[in-house]
């Protein structure tokens, strides 16, 4: 409380920025790793209402993330769920065979229930042009 509400969002905001940016000691996290380690380290650290705020504001996977799925597809963040943040809809791109998608499929996970992001990846691994957000 000795803190003020404007400084501990910017406290938040700032771990984030920091994780996500390259430093010359280390390379950049990913944006969805580095939510999980601010989720994760958050206990006594962050205001847990800001945090929330912050999470459901900037999206656990932004648009333009490139994801894979528990089913071994890939596919990029159409858009964010602010509900249900870690469940957002997907392009796919990459089918569970590791064949490149070339038509349009649409991937709401929150209608999927048994598919899940496993892991955010590099999108620099993935060709994205031409894919309209």
């Amino acid at each position: 409380t000795d803190i003020s509400e404007f400084g501990r969002l910017i406290a938040i905001a700032n771990a984030f920025e920091a994780m996500t940016k390259k430093r010359s000691w280390r390379e950049e996290h990913l944006s969805a790793d580095a939510m999980k380690t601010i989720m994760a380290e958050s206990k006594g650290r962050f205001d847990p209402d800001l945090l929330q705020a912050f999470i459901a504001n900037m999206a656990v996977y932004p648009v333009g993330s490139v994801v894979m799925l528990s089913n071994r597809m890939v596919g990029v963040v159409m858009s964010a769920n602010p509900r249900l943040p870690v469940r957002p809809a997907l392009r796919i791109i990459v089918d569970e065979f590791g064949d490149r998608v070339t038509e349009t499929r649409v991937l709401d996970l929150s209608t999927e229930p048994g598919v899940f992001i496993s892991k955010p990846v590099d999108a620099k691994d993935y060709d994205t042009s031409g894919i309209d957000f």
